[in-house]
């Protein structure tokens, strides 16, 4: 959601407003051609939006400037510009490609990602890009929520591709939809949640949580959940991966 905002911003600064009146008339491909030159722009002045807690550098820009690409062209099913950004040695060995990719993507859509979290570090040439992705299956039920850990390989032209290997479905990380309740009053002293102080926008119930990177595991800054809705954890968010329990106000308004 972060980066759909900071996305919108930047068009509404960076094109003509007559244009942006206007946006709903572009067709699939010119507004896609729009956004690559909005996140662009966006790289130049440093501003590109970054997921919780990963390192701001050169390398990890390019990486999910190329990751942000191929997952675009998958949701609006645009196969043949998503070869452009498959790795290599995986076309070479597949003899039809662009089926191929149709069958490990099984009629599935991606319609919003979050919590990119990178392994390894800006010098190696294949990383994992751990994301969370909200997939429609198209067979008439609610899109749901899915854990996917991306393989992501640089070539020899200095340019990341992904491995389309690492896109197969994985039923098992399903991620079910729905608020973790709030514990019970008389416990509620009892849990700490974690959370990064130096830039992280969530809080965790557990201080190794998968979604965050691992240079900043386990997570050492805590309070207790009794003051989750203390000002100064206001900005913080609950993590959905490792059950972190939302806030009492957040439950009611459900309810």
């Amino acid at each position: 959601m972060k980066k759909i905002l900071i996305l919108i911003l930047a068009v509404m600064l960076l094109i003509p407003a007559a244009l942006a009146e206007d946006l709903s008339s572009l067709s699939d491909e010119e507004l896609l051609n729009l956004q690559k030159q909005v996140e662009e722009e966006l790289i130049r002045r440093n501003l590109y939006p970054l997921a919780d807690d990963v390192p701001v550098d050169s390398e990890n820009i390019a990486l999910f400037e190329r990751l942000d690409s191929f997952l675009s062209f998958w949701a609006a099913s645009d196969y043949p510009n998503m070869l452009d950004y498959c790795v290599s040695d995986w076309k070479n060995q597949t003899e039809a490609p662009q089926t191929e990719l149709l069958r490990i993507l099984s009629n599935r859509t991606p319609l919003h990602f979050e919590n990119v979290v990178l392994s390894g570090s800006p010098k190696d040439t294949e990383r994992t890009a751990s994301i969370i992705l909200t997939i429609d299956k198209h067979n008439g039920h609610a899109p749901q929520v899915y854990f996917f850990d991306i393989i992501m390989k640089q070539e020899e032209d200095g340019l990341w591709y992904v491995d389309p290997r690492s896109l197969q479905s994985h039923e098992e990380d399903v991620i079910e939809p729905g608020l973790t309740p709030v514990p019970a009053e008389a416990d509620a002293d009892d849990i700490l949640l974690y959370f990064n102080a130096e830039n992280g926008q969530k809080y965790h119930l557990d201080p190794n949580c998968k979604v965050v990177n691992p240079n900043f595991l386990p997570m050492t800054d805590s309070f207790p959940f009794a003051e989750v809705c203390d000002p100064k954890y206001a900005d913080l968010q609950p993590c959905m991966i490792c059950g972190a329990p939302v806030r009492p106000e957040v439950v009611s308004s459900a309810e």
